[in-house]
């Protein structure tokens, strides 16, 4: 599955990488995430729940810095495995980031994602907008954090229904696109 897109953060660049570039500083802004601790050289152990549709995950794998290009790029690769499924999950992100503006940082984002077992099974539609929801969030938190700004933040409860009710949304409205473009 692969997850692609942008946002723009109030910042200057070198604001931005700052707060981006600092791994484990990242945790307590991304839904779920309980820890991102140093290992050694470039690596990190990673420990993050989640809730996708109806299955509860609890993920503990390694993540890996595979390039590092400051204050533009950064490349990671995360490899996990859900300790409640036995599901793996395998990752390769990366961020790039491009000045917009006088305080206007554009963050660039991709993900090609592998999951298998149990948590594979669920469809890329569930887990799309599970990570679409998640990523909202984060970007709200790193935001708030740059500004100052004081937020309340969403609990990962909330975060599972809200990516629900969009997966059955898209669902459904995608089933009467299809009966209506039928002859």
């Amino acid at each position: 599955m692969i997850i692609d897109g942008k946002f723009v953060v109030a910042a200057t660049r070198d604001e931005a990488w700052a707060n981006l570039s600092d791994l484990p500083s990242l945790a307590p802004l991304l839904p779920g995430c309980e820890s991102i601790q140093p290992v050694d050289g470039g690596a990190y152990a990673v420990t993050a729940q989640a809730k996708v549709g109806p299955i509860k995950t609890r993920l503990a794998g390694k993540m890996s810095v595979v390039e590092l290009s400051a204050p533009e790029a950064m490349r990671l690769r995360v490899e996990g495995q859900d300790t409640l499924t036995g599901s793996h999950v395998r990752a390769n992100l990366g961020f790039t980031l491009a000045s917009v503006g006088e305080r206007q940082t554009e963050v660039q984002y991709s993900a090609n994602v592998l999951i298998s077992g149990r948590l594979g099974m669920i469809g890329q539609g569930i887990m799309r907008e599970t990570v679409a929801t998640m990523l909202g969030e984060f970007v709200r938190r790193l935001t708030a954090r740059i500004t100052g700004e004081t937020i309340e933040e969403t609990g990962l409860a909330a975060l599972s229904v809200k990516a629900a009710a969009r997966s059955l949304k898209t669902g459904v409205t995608s089933l009467f696109e299809r009966k209506e473009a039928q002859p």
